[in-house]
């Protein structure tokens, strides 16, 4: 193992080190003179090879994390947690589509036995238990999958912001230093996708440091959260129960008195559905409110820690929906 200098801070490391233990730089060995470069490196300053074209990148480590975008980056990458985390979107849909398969299936078993009623076939008298069982089976597992969907992906942020904050103090990372260095950036000069990067990265930032070292906002948020989750479960319950109920006495008129004696009319318990619907509505609303109070909190972090670039973070980050949205217009024109 041989000694080297650091190009950044001068100080003694291996030639097997991919990052300086001293300053963090990422290392970078040329092909060509073995001389020791920065990661950002494009040609060696010592024999002049041009490294973007050299295949011996397996010495090549992360690109010196120094602003907001690469932070984020960097953690979706290296850390195991944060895929599930965001993946929680998708997720939610996944939840949601397969709560409604299982209500289809629920749907459909009631259907095909009440058909066989009036047939001659008198065996859904005997498969009665076994068919209504089955059905309210279905019934509260779609209330169950559908709840745990949208909490999941209710709470997915909460606990995506805690994590990234947490990876941020581990790396000694400083989210004003990174975040002052993203605002620093020639926004008019980058691309659509490029300004959604920043945008994005010191959203996540901002956010993660709110969340991890503001204990006070931190439970305030999860208070909330906690809130609209019951709203939310209260909701689903009593829209599950309404069908259960309902189903029940639907085939119980079945067997007794036959399909021509049930009504429309004869659906009960109307408050249980109207309840769970207004519930899930307010949910709805609530949860909106309380990721207005995050942006709230978001633009006061900014005005507190970047004053001086405020205005940068106005344009490009509180209003970076518009400026992307222009930006691919202009694209299109061209």
């Amino acid at each position: 193992m041989a000694i080297l200098s650091c190009p950044e801070c001068g100080e003694k490391i291996s030639d097997k080190a991919k990052q300086c233990v001293h300053c963090g730089c990422e290392l970078f060995i040329c092909k060509e003179c073995g001389n020791v470069l920065t990661g950002d490196s494009r040609v060696c300053s010592n024999c002049g090879y041009e490294l973007e074209k050299s295949k011996i990148n397996t010495q090549i480590i992360d690109k010196k994390i120094d602003d907001a975008p690469k932070a984020f980056e960097d953690w979706k990458e290296k850390e195991s947690t944060s895929k599930l985390i965001l993946f929680a979107p998708i997720i939610k849909i996944i939840a949601i589509v397969v709560a409604l398969v299982i209500l289809v299936v629920g749907i459909v078993n009631l259907i095909s036995w009440a058909d066989s009623i009036g047939s001659g076939d008198f065996s859904f008298l005997t498969t009665y238990e076994d068919k209504l069982s089955s059905i309210k089976t279905c019934i509260i597992f779609f209330g169950i999958i559908l709840a745990v969907g949208i909490l999941f992906g209710s709470y997915h942020l909460c606990i995506e912001h805690t994590l990234y904050g947490k990876y941020l103090i581990r790396k000694k990372l400083k989210p004003k230093e990174l975040i002052e260095k993203t605002l620093n950036a020639d926004f008019p000069a980058m691309e659509a996708d490029e300004v959604l990067s920043c945008s994005v990265g010191i959203e996540e930032t901002i956010f993660s440091d709110i969340h991890t070292n503001d204990i006070i906002e931190r439970k305030k948020t999860y208070n909330s959260k906690l809130v609209n989750s019951v709203i939310l479960v209260v909701g689903i319950c009593l829209m599950v129960i309404f069908m259960v109920l309902n189903v029940e006495k639907y085939m119980e008129t079945l067997v007794v008195y036959g399909k021509e004696y049930f009504e429309f009319s004869m659906i009960s318990h109307w408050w249980m559905l109207i309840g769970g619907v207004v519930l899930m509505i307010i949910q709805k609303i609530h949860n909106k409110s309380i990721n207005k109070t995050l942006e709230n909190k978001r633009d006061t972090w900014a005005k507190k820690n970047v004053p001086e670039l405020y205005d940068v973070y106005d344009v490009y980050v509180k209003n970076s929906d518009k400026i992307i949205e222009n930006l691919f217009k202009d694209l299109d024109r061209e």
